[in-house]
């Protein structure tokens, strides 16, 4: 348990049969799990061990496990781009939990789906066309970037890699007639585009 990040604790919001039946109020707790020096472990995988393990944790922290929230994105949630399932902090209204041996104060929390658009595509479910990346121009192993030139867009790889298939992490030797590094594209007048060191 030591490699748990408690974020927020608050009253759990109830469905009427629950609250005919007791009297006790349940709690929702957001918590996060550090993976090491890789940050923290991503919320599906938590998921997935906290179901498969929820008698060990109702065990170790004596409390009852009632119910485990599910990823509530969909496939057809965001047209094009993906749904992504956030938790929203809410740091102008604290929550105060107190029992006999301790009180713990956090933000209130409330959850939202957004959709992180593809490039060229915006909207709530990235359902609009927002400039010449939309049409997809460059190949899978580039990144499309929004330009004002001629085209409209440049490809580009994607951040720390190089190399003409974007197949290096920048900064690696590379010896040989086949190597190349990406160069910053200078535009003149719109006309020409060349790469310089």
């Amino acid at each position: 348990m030591k490699d748990v990040e408690i974020i927020s604790l608050q009253p759990a919001l109830q469905d009427k049969k629950r609250r005919q039946r007791t009297t006790q109020q349940d709690l929702d707790i957001v918590f996060a799990v550090h993976a090491g020096a890789n940050g923290f472990h991503p919320p599906n995988t938590v998921r997935a061990r906290v179901k498969e393990k929820t008698d060990v944790l109702e065990a170790s922290v004596g409390l009852k496990v009632i119910k485990i929230m599910e990823d509530r994105c969909t496939k057809d949630r965001c047209i094009n781009g993906a749904c992504i399932d956030v938790i929203i902090l809410d740091k102008a209204f604290a929550i105060s939990i107190t029992t006999d041996a301790m009180s713990y104060v956090c933000p209130q929390h409330h959850r939202k789906l957004e959709c992180a658009c593809e490039p060229g595509f915006g909207g709530l479910q990235c359902e609009l066309a927002v400039n010449e990346c939309s049409r997809r121009p460059c190949p899978s192993y580039r990144v499309c970037h929004p330009e004002i030139t001629v085209l409209g867009y440049i490809c580009k790889c994607p951040e720390g890699k190089t190399g003409s298939l974007c197949d290096r992490e920048k900064g690696a030797a590379c010896k040989g007639s086949d190597c190349y590094d990406e160069k910053t594209p200078v535009s003149f007048k719109e006309r020409v585009t060349c790469p310089i060191s």
